[in-house]
C-alpha cells in the first residue's frame, strides 16, 4: 500500500495539501491492527525498508539484527558494496543506491511504460524514515521554488547499478499526475511524502 501526500508550505504554514490513496492506507491500518500480524510480513518489510535505505557508492547497507533458529543473534545486510555486477542492490564502486522525488509540468495521464517525468524541473533526494511498528517507510523531500510554477506530475526514481553504464542509472517507480496543477508560489515549498505501508 502506498499513499503519497503533497503540500505546499509558505514558511512554516501548509498553503495547500493533496492527498492521494490516503482513505486506503487508513483502511488497511485499521484491518491490519485487527489481526495479529505476522513474521512473513515482517520480513518483507525488512527487506523493502532496506531497499530504500540511500547509500553512497562503495557503503553497504546497514545490517538486519535477527535470532537465528539456533538462539543465536546475528545480523543480515540486504545491500552490500561487493563486485556483483549489475545488481540494483549494489552499491560497488560508483553505484550509489537512493531515491530522489522529483516534480514536473506535464499533465499527461501516467501510463505503465512511463520512463520519466513528461519534463522534470526539479529534484530532491529523498529523506527515508523508517516505522517498523507501524510497517511504514517515509520517503519524502522538500523543494523551494524561487518562480511562480504550476506542478503537475510528482515521480520518484530510483537511482541504482544498471548495465551498460558506468555510473548509476535511475529507474522511474512512480509518477502521480494532478491534472489540475499545484501552484507553488516563489518562496514557497513543496513537500513531497511517499508512504509505504506493508
Amino acid at each position: 500500500m502506498i499513499s503519497l501526500e503533497v503540500l505546499v508550505l509558505d514558511g512554516g504554514r501548509v498553503v495547500r495539501r493533496i492527498a492521494v490513496n490516503e482513505d486506503l492506507r487508513e483502511e488497511y491500518l485499521r484491518r491490519r491492527a485487527e489481526g495479529n500480524g505476522d513474521m512473513v510480513t515482517l520480513w518483507f518489510f525488512r527487506v523493502v525498508a532496506a531497499m530504500f535505505e540511500p547509500l553512497p557508492a562503495g557503503y553497504s547497507g546497514t545490517p538486519i539484527a535477527f535470532t537465528d533458529v539456533t538462539g543465536a543473534v546475528r545480523s543480515v545486510r540486504v545491500k552490500y558494496s561487493a563486485p556483483y555486477g549489475d545488481v540494483v542492490w549494489n552499491t560497488y564502486g560508483s553505484a550509489a543506491n537512493r531515491f530522489w522525488i522529483s516534480v514536473g509540468l506535464v499533465n499527461v495521464e501516467p501510463t505503465p511504460t512511463d520512463y520519466k517525468l513528461g519534463y522534470k524541473v526539479a529534484e530532491v533526494l529523498a529523506t527515508r524514515h523508517v516505522d517498523e511498528s507501524a510497517r511504514t517507510i517515509t520517503l519524502s523531500g522538500g523543494i523551494t521554488f524561487t518562480t511562480d510554477t504550476t506542478i503537475y506530475e510528482v515521480g520518484l526514481e530510483w537511482e541504482c547499478n544498471v548495465s551498460g553504464l558506468t555510473t548509476p542509472g535511475r529507474i522511474l517507480v512512480d509518477r502521480t499526475v494532478f491534472p489540475d496543477g499545484i501552484p507553488v508560489q516563489a518562496g514557497q515549498t513543496l513537500s513531497v511524502v511517499y508512504r509505504i505501508t506493508l
